[in-house]
């Protein structure tokens, strides 16, 4: 960041003036030697370029009323995040907590207060950059949260300040604010809990995308998931299930079987403890429609 505090210098000529301070600025005040100190309402904001925006303030008074310059104080103090970050690509033991600036909306962007950031395998990949999308270091990770609406762009309709909002992300989610375009966010009724959101979306969008979309299941055929106890698996239990499938949950631990049962699992295969294929031939002689692998 710069220097915390910085003065600068903007001529008033009219009810409405235009000015350039620096993109971290948290506030604006203002003093003149011969009128009473005050502060500017600030009624647009406009990134303009990597280390400043432009900001349309309005002074409070009438045209004609003021005439002159006047002393800008740009504060930077409390404009600050916390965030994971990952500074290079390795094992995940190397993240670190940092602060760095709240980030600022583009006129079709939103930030979120975050108020959960969900863990998704992906997230790990990521880190240590075995995904088929690589992200360069440094950068903050997490791609699934959950949280509240804090600031608006400009051309943003379709959300309100204070709405509850779910999103995904390629990376961002681990800090306490995130922005993103406004149309990547799912407004969420004030009654659905925010930890549930956070780590709904990623999971269930991807078991159905493959139950639905492409297995394009039907009430009463067999479905095996492998890997049932994981994030993807455990929500394509559950879909399957509505879909009136026959679900057949296989697992490295009985516990994990237990909670594979809780949510819609018809039958279990521990896969370390017996042999998965004599399992399935005892389950179904005929074996089944579809697999989750």
């Amino acid at each position: 960041l710069p220097t915390p505090v910085t003065t600068m210098t903007v001529t008033l000529g009219s009810l409405a003036a235009a000015m350039r301070v620096p993109k971290y600025a948290s506030s604006i005040s203002w003093h003149h030697p011969l009128l009473r100190s005050g502060r500017f309402h600030e009624t647009k904001r406009t990134p303009s370029s990597s280390s400043s925006r432009r900001t349309e303030v309005d002074s409070g008074y009438t045209a004609g009323e003021f005439r002159g310059s006047v002393d800008v104080i740009v504060d930077y103090r409390a404009t600050v995040m916390r965030c994971v970050v990952c500074r290079e690509h390795g094992s995940v033991d190397y993240l670190v907590i940092e602060d760095r600036p709240e980030p600022i909306c583009e006129p079709h962007q939103v930030v979120v207060d975050i108020a959960y950031a969900a863990v998704n395998f992906p997230d790990v990949l990521i880190i240590e950059n075995k995904y088929q999308v690589s992200v360069p270091a440094p950068f903050v990770p997490g791609s699934e949260f959950s949280g509240v609406v804090s600031r608006l762009g400009d051309s943003v309709e379709n959300i309100r300040l204070a709405d509850h909002v779910s999103g995904a992300t390629m990376n961002g989610a681990f800090a306490e604010k995130i922005v993103v375009d406004a149309s990547t966010l799912r407004v969420l009724d004030p009654s659905i809990a925010l930890d549930k959101a956070a780590a709904f979306w990623v999971a269930h969008a991807t078991a159905y995308q493959a139950l639905r979309s492409v297995a394009e299941v039907l009430p009463g055929e067999k479905v095996l998931i492998l890997g049932a106890a994981g994030g993807v698996g455990l929500a394509a239990v559950e879909i399957a299930a509505l879909r009136g499938a026959e679900v057949i949950a296989a697992a490295s631990s009985d516990d994990k079987l237990a909670v594979c049962i809780q949510r819609g699992a018809r039958h279990t295969v521990n896969y370390l403890t017996s042999d998965l294929r004599d399992s399935l031939r005892l389950i179904s002689a005929h074996g089944v429609d579809v697999v989750i692998d």
